[in-house]
């Protein structure tokens, strides 16, 4: 119900009262996992409620708790990488989005965000073959296709990058995220880029 209070809040423009009514939302999210026997999707719910609230160490923490009680599942893992990959801490996301992997292996958005990782660290073909993979479960997801074009200017391609991002649906084109990576590759390639 305080969810539901606090969406109704946001459509009406009240955005203090709704992020209130979360707060107290994740509050009793805490104290059911608490409560419970068996508390690991709770406490997947409740540490993305923290993460939407800006509480990082609190989602992380439940995060953490839903990934070892939820053996199958490899959300808690991936969400931990995205934590770690916002902040750049590229071998400690590495380590959560293989964990990740590990659960489940076939996850384009998952496979996508390791070749990112891995590009970042230097690992230019292990990203690339992480990036067709997942493209190749989705390959009409103009989504990873933009992950996969960030992946190329990673890996010192930015033409083979500008390649994928012109090959995108117009209106995904026009999208601040892919008018920035467009951006980026065309610096790089006039020789501007930072």
């Amino acid at each position: 119900m305080l969810l539901a209070d606090a969406g109704a809040l946001d459509a009406i423009g009240d955005q203090p009262t709704a992020r209130s009514k979360r707060i107290e939302a994740l509050h009793s999210y805490e104290v059911a996992c608490a409560a419970s026997t068996n508390p690991g999707l709770l406490q997947l719910s409740t540490a993305q409620l923290a993460q939407m609230l800006g509480l990082d160490e609190t989602a992380y923490r439940f995060y953490e708790e839903a990934h070892a009680n939820v053996p199958k599942d490899g959300r808690s893992a991936f969400f931990i990488a995205q934590i770690h990959m916002l902040q750049s801490q590229w071998e400690k996301a590495k380590y959560w989005i293989d964990e990740s992997l590990t659960r489940n292996p076939d996850e384009p958005y998952t496979l996508l965000s390791s070749a990112v990782i891995e590009a970042e660290l230097g690992n230019g073909s292990k990203a690339n073959q992480q990036a067709t993979r997942g493209c190749v479960l989705q390959p009409n997801n103009p989504s990873l296709r933009l992950f996969q074009a960030r992946v190329m200017r990673l890996n010192g391609d930015p033409t083979r990058a500008l390649e994928i991002i012109a090959s995108l649906p117009q209106t995904f084109r026009d999208t601040a995220i892919s008018q920035n990576e467009r951006a980026i590759c065309i610096a790089m390639i006039e020789g501007n880029a930072q």
